[in-house]
């Protein structure tokens, strides 16, 4: 037990100045020590708050280890607001807070230069027990965990008696949605500051390489196409639901898909629309895999993403593809549960959605210039689908764009391989051929989960006829079994996407040099 309250010096040069003196006279007041944790300072994701792993006790006895976060000035109201947001999210709806939320175990404390400090509860009651949704984004996991994670925040979180159906113009939704990132300073504006062709006054753009005219996705946030007010979905909202924000139990095939806790809930509304925070898990999937597609891989996963026929869905992986079907269906069956007959304005509100996510992340710095520049487009062609199914789709005065800078060598970390290198012959392989193979490409004790990671980036063309993989893991032999059955060989594109995920790995090497022994591929 503590003999006086205090915040321990370690956390205290952690802290700015202001910052650490208004923590040490909150713990003399309620007479609380504050000691750092082991577990030290966290990652603060993308904004400049800091985040701490602490114990907090009473001096009376007793004690909480939770996360405190620090909010400095000048991190945007939104983040500054966020201990009301959240108080507003477990208000909500208590049955999904106390299922899918952390408590707020003791009041935030405001800082007299506009920041503030709010502390949070560990997910499960645990650093360990519960891993970021991005652990499982490269294998097939994130399917199951993408569907159970949409139909909660959709049908517990809001259910259909209780969302709103209110009536507005595209442009109040997407303007909404948008809210200060157009002001100056912020990552979207500055990208339109050194985009200027596609100031708000262009209605109809023609873009490099693009075969037809696409509405600008600014000028219709700015209400340069609203036509008569339209459907929207109002509700509970993450507002930032990406796979940083979602947290999951280590090895969540055995404990349930269903046991996922929601965190950073600076941008929650009670009066959202609810398209957006599927969309917006949806596209935070893309970016993490667009690094490593090549263009034509973009390509098929931007027609995939727009339901557009045709192309080359093969080049998509799989996880990716699995993931985008389980979002779209958990929508779906939410807005068909109700008996509403409210699906094609659900539609409609996902294409409007599409929009918002692909500006959003067109705002985000921290992705290369040639991503931007990727959901952009896909940003437009979503307006397009949205103004063609308006019956509002005709060009005029259309500007042409000129093709952008986008910096960077193809092959390196910020640009996609090219493409897939040609296909050799299938050869057929023996058991012992194959078991061999099995034994150079995986540790025996990490196979389980290397394989899960390596089948989530496999092109679904490689796979298409092999009906044997579950969510857990994919027998490697039986695939590779298949892959003699398969002409052209999935040989040569198997070991493009090994070497993608697997960078200078000696196993993947060896691997390499025992297929070209074979002949499975060129020497």
């Amino acid at each position: 037990m503590p003999d006086q309250p205090a915040v321990d010096e370690r956390l205290k040069g952690m802290l700015s100045g202001p910052a650490a003196r208004v923590l040490d006279s909150w713990a003399v007041h309620h007479q609380m020590a504050v000691r750092l944790a082991s577990d030290g300072m966290m990652t603060g994701g993308t904004t400049d708050a800091r985040v701490f792993v602490v114990y907090v006790r009473p001096v009376k006895g007793g004690g909480t280890k939770c996360i405190l976060k620090y909010c400095p000035p000048g991190t945007g109201a939104a983040l500054r607001s966020e201990p009301r947001a959240h108080e507003q999210a477990l208000a909500a709806h208590p049955g999904f807070a106390a299922e899918h939320l952390v408590t707020q175990p003791f009041p935030p404390v405001a800082l007299e230069d506009g920041g503030c400090l709010m502390f949070q509860g560990l997910a499960g009651g645990s650093l360990t027990d519960y891993q970021g949704m991005a652990a499982m984004v490269l294998d097939r996991r994130v399917a199951p965990a993408a569907r159970a994670v949409v139909s909660a925040v959709l049908s517990d979180w809001n259910p259909s008696s209780t969302y709103d159906l209110a009536f507005r113009t595209e442009s109040a939704t997407v303007s909404a949605a948008l809210g200060s990132r157009l002001v100056p300073r912020h990552g979207l504006a500055d990208w339109l500051a050194d985009h200027p062709e596609l100031d708000a006054k262009q209605r109809w753009l023609e873009l490099p390489g693009v075969a037809e005219p696409m509405p600008n996705p600014f000028a219709l946030a700015a209400g340069a196409f609203d036509g008569p007010e339209v459907a929207d979905f109002l509700g509970n909202a993450h507002g930032d639901l990406h796979v940083g924000n979602i947290l999951f139990p280590q090895q969540p095939e055995q404990h349930g898909y269903a046991k996922f806790r929601l965190i950073d809930l600076s941008m929650f509304r009670t009066d959202a629309s609810l398209a957006r925070d599927p969309v917006h898990l949806l596209l935070s999937l893309v970016a993490l895999y667009l690094p490593r597609l090549d263009d034509d891989a973009r390509t098929a996963v931007r027609g995939l993403l727009l339901g557009r026929p045709g192309g080359d869905r093969g080049l998509v992986p799989m996880a990716l593809s699995e993931a985008h079907e389980a979002i779209l269906e958990a929508g779906l069956a939410w807005v068909a549960a109700g008996d509403s007959g409210l699906s094609d304005e659900w539609r409609q509100q996902i294409r409007l959605a599409t929009v918002v996510g692909g500006l959003l992340f067109v705002g985000r710095r921290n992705h290369e210039a040639r991503a931007r520049w990727w959901f952009f487009e896909l940003a437009a062609e979503a307006a397009l689908d949205y103004l063609r199914a308006a019956g509002r789709a005709t060009a005029d005065s259309i500007a042409k764009v000129p093709v952008p800078s986008m910096p960077g060598t193809p092959g390196t970390a910020d640009q996609p391989a090219g493409p897939s290198a040609a296909r050799a012959q299938p050869a057929p392989l023996t058991p012992a051929q194959l078991r061999q193979l099995v034994d150079l490409l995986f540790d025996q004790h990490a196979m389980s989960a290397t394989w899960r990671q390596l089948v989530g980036w496999l092109p679904a063309d490689l796979t298409t006829g092999y009906e044997q993989h579950s969510v857990l893991a994919v027998d490697a032999l039986n695939l590779f079994r298949y892959f003699g059955t398969v002409d052209p060989s999935p040989w040569p594109l198997f070991i493009e996407t090994v070497e993608a995920v697997f960078p200078n790995s000696r196993a993947v090497a060896r691997f390499k040099a025992e297929l070209v022994r074979l002949g499975l591929l060129p020497g």
